[in-house]
């Protein structure tokens, strides 16, 4: 959701959002009015993933894990309920990710790039690829943008098209950042000075003055503001509350509001309010502790701005467990809203949210359809401790433009799992105690709840959302 939420920013869009609605991945449009859920019509031909609205009105779905994209066009009346869908050009041929960075281009194009997870033939396994792709509407034609890459790795990284129509790239395995040119498809190194802490599992938000606005996933409690024009990192203070939880390291998504007010949501059930206009934190309302289920938060979930100027939000028990609920903050409170029909069953982070220019809110909803079990005695997240090097396959060497710190490699050491609810089993990019490879994702099995795992220090335990088989559910409206 991190990247999603940017997705619209870029566009300095704010009065557009403004009277939009949202879509949600089952895919279940919100009709916000009235606070209800419905089906569309016609019944996605695939299990939605991430979703991008386009300049022409039309929203593009990807298949998670795949390379396989939707069109989801309005029909005449501009109803997305009884909307039509057709496929579009695939993408390019060993590329078929899943959590990776995207955003819709002010010329109209798409551009997808990383992914925490590919499938290159031998299931969804766990990469941290580096491939990426541009596609063009208008030619159905996807330029591959894997030669030029900026990073050795990338993954689920955080992005967001700038004012200038630029889109800014982060690393998660470090504090780079990269700039791509749409005009040339060439990538840059604009600098990324003075940042407190790797870029991973945080998001960013584009503010009112172009720069960007990061809670800390590491230097909890702290934040830092990104100018593009200097490259480089300031602190903005302390969130006053805790928003990351120190066992995986998640956030929640942070939305700005049309009155300058950024509100940042936690992994721990803590919540904050960041104002642009003071440079200042406050402390927002904390998510409900519900009875039988736990404190409600959201670890990697979504959240998106209404109409109204409200943020709806998807939350749900610790990182990563069930169900689902749904609330709407407006500034001062958090109110329970409907829940779509399949919240019982999925956690906050299934769920995307994408804001349409209708009256009307999409819940996209990523199901999970394979699922396997991960043994207790490993760890989860690309190896347990790490030796001394990695393999050349896990560094391969970065062009002399964008140098990745030796000392960053041990980022993925850090990423030992802390759970094995849904989880696959996922090789590692280091030292390891299963070969990597040797396991993907078996279809139709099923697990118990994730049990957190010691890790040794000095890296810190971190979740790793386990990838989604989609079910091809309706999507809701």
């Amino acid at each position: 959701m991190r990247r999603f939420t940017q997705n619209a920013q870029f566009h300095g869009w704010l009065s557009y959002l403004l009277r939009t609605a949202l879509i949600g991945l089952a895919l279940l449009p919100f009709r916000i009015e009235a606070q209800t859920w419905t089906p569309l019509t016609h019944t996605a031909p695939i299990g939605a993933g991430t979703s991008l609205l386009l300049t022409d009105g039309t929203v593009l779905v990807h298949q998670s894990c795949s390379s396989v994209w939707y069109r989801l066009t309005p029909d005449a009346t501009g109803s997305y309920i009884n909307g039509t869908w057709s496929a579009i050009a695939s993408l390019p041929a060993g590329y078929a990710p899943l959590y990776y960075a995207s955003a819709v281009l002010a010329d109209g194009r798409m551009v997808v790039i990383g992914g925490e997870y590919n499938d290159t033939g031998s299931g969804c396994n766990a990469a941290f690829t580096n491939h990426g792709a541009i596609y063009n509407p208008l030619t159905n034609v996807w330029t591959d943008l894997t030669p030029t890459s900026p990073f050795a790795q990338i993954g689920d990284a955080q992005s967001t098209v700038l004012p200038n129509g630029k889109f800014l790239l982060g690393n998660p395995l470090n504090t780079l950042v990269a700039l791509l040119d749409p005009t040339t498809l060439t990538w840059s190194n604009p600098g990324s000075t003075g940042k407190a802490d790797r870029n991973d599992e945080e998001g960013w938000t584009l503010l009112p003055n172009g720069q960007v606005l990061a809670v800390d996933a590491l230097n909890a409690p702290g934040s830092e503001i990104y100018n593009p024009a200097t490259g480089t990192w300031s602190s903005a203070g302390s969130t006053n509350v805790r928003l990351e939880d120190p066992a995986s390291q998640e956030v929640g998504p942070a939305v700005l509001r049309p009155n300058g007010t950024v509100f940042a949501t936690g992994a721990t059930g803590h919540n904050a309010i960041y104002n642009t206009n003071t440079g200042s934190w406050s402390v927002a309302p904390d998510f409900p502790n519900v009875m039988g289920q736990g404190q409600l938060d959201i670890a990697d979930g979504p959240a998106a701005l209404l109409p109204s100027g409200n943020v709806l939000v998807a939350a749900s028990p610790g990182v990563f467990h069930t169900p689902t609920h749904f609330f709407e903050f407006d500034g001062t409170n958090l109110t329970a809203v409907p829940s779509p029909p399949d919240a019982p069953g999925d956690s906050s982070y299934f769920w995307r949210f994408l804001l349409l220019p209708t009256a009307r809110f999409s819940l996209q909803m990523v199901q999970t359809m394979s699922r396997s079990t991960r043994p207790p005695e490993h760890s989860l997240i690309r190896g347990g401790r790490r030796s001394p090097r990695p393999p050349a396959r896990c560094s391969p060497g970065p062009p002399t433009a964008f140098p990745e710190p030796s000392s960053m490699d041990s980022l993925k050491a850090r990423r030992t799992a802390m759970m094995r609810k849904r989880r696959p089993t996922i090789p590692s990019c280091g030292s390891r105690t299963t070969p990597r490879g040797t396991s993907s994702m078996p279809a139709h099995t099923t697990t118990a709840r994730w049990a957190l795992r010691p890790v040794q220090p000095p890296f810190r335990p971190s979740s790793m959302r386990p990838p989604l088989w989609n079910r091809g559910l309706p999507i809701w409206w």
